[in-house]
């Protein structure tokens, strides 16, 4: 009887505290949204996933001998291998942006510059940026992308015109010259994560529509009064 008395109270433990996250979910719309967002790109993983092991036969009624009609023998399967790993790739990233450990552990590596919750404000400004509150911050964040861009070209161009003037020789302030400025013009991009965002970007099907309470808190302040 007292085995039975508590595991009765471990179940009563375990249920009060799925109903206490539970309502927590509720309390916190912007938590229950990722939640929802990290469901769809499940959803869309999944959809990728059958898509290469079970061919294009499985989603436009073509036959998989059609599929691979110009492919050598045994070359689909190698083909199907890169493109799962390539997947798992993918699936890594969504992880890293979903999961703050990750994240920050991507950042200590120097992989990403912005804060987490820089990142997650951007992303979900890019997400949902036809809501009227989030036009100027969208416009903002591709005027920042912009001006990267035409940071990286000119440093590219730059490195163009000293390879074509010195080839490969050492340049005027000592370095390697042309390979410098090239490493350079990659590595020293301000806004890289920026660029990244579209990483993080699923279809618009899967995207979840946004809680009324979030909804009006990014609503003018005429609108969510009204």
């Amino acid at each position: 009887h007292k085995a039975a008395a508590q595991d009765d109270t471990s179940d009563a433990t375990a249920d009060e505290s799925r109903a206490r996250s539970d309502s927590d979910d509720k309390s916190n719309p912007l938590r229950h949204l990722w939640q929802s967002y990290e469901a769809g790109v499940q959803r869309m993983m999944e959809r990728d996933r059958r898509f290469i092991i079970e061919g294009p036969a499985s989603f436009n009624n073509q036959t998989s001998d059609d599929a691979y009609y110009h492919a050598e023998p045994g070359a689909e399967d190698n083909v199907v291998q890169e493109q799962l790993a390539e997947l798992e790739k993918r699936s890594a990233h969504f992880e890293t942006i979903m999961s703050k450990d990750k994240y920050e552990q991507a950042r200590a590596a120097g992989n990403l510059r912005f804060s987490y919750r820089a990142m997650q404000a951007a992303l979900l400004i890019n997400l949902y940026q036809e809501e009227p509150i989030l036009n100027q911050a969208s416009q903002l964040l591709r005027a920042l992308v912009d001006i990267d861009e035409l940071m990286t070209m000119w440093r590219q161009r730059h490195a163009l015109m000293v390879h074509r003037m010195l080839g490969v020789k050492m340049g005027t302030g000592g370095s390697s010259g042309h390979a410098y400025l090239m490493d350079a013009a990659s590595k020293h991009r301000i806004f890289k994560d920026l660029f990244n965002l579209s990483t993080y970007l699923i279809p618009r099907h899967e995207l979840p529509p946004l809680d009324e309470v979030i909804r009006n808190k990014f609503a003018f302040g005429t609108e969510a009064r009204a």
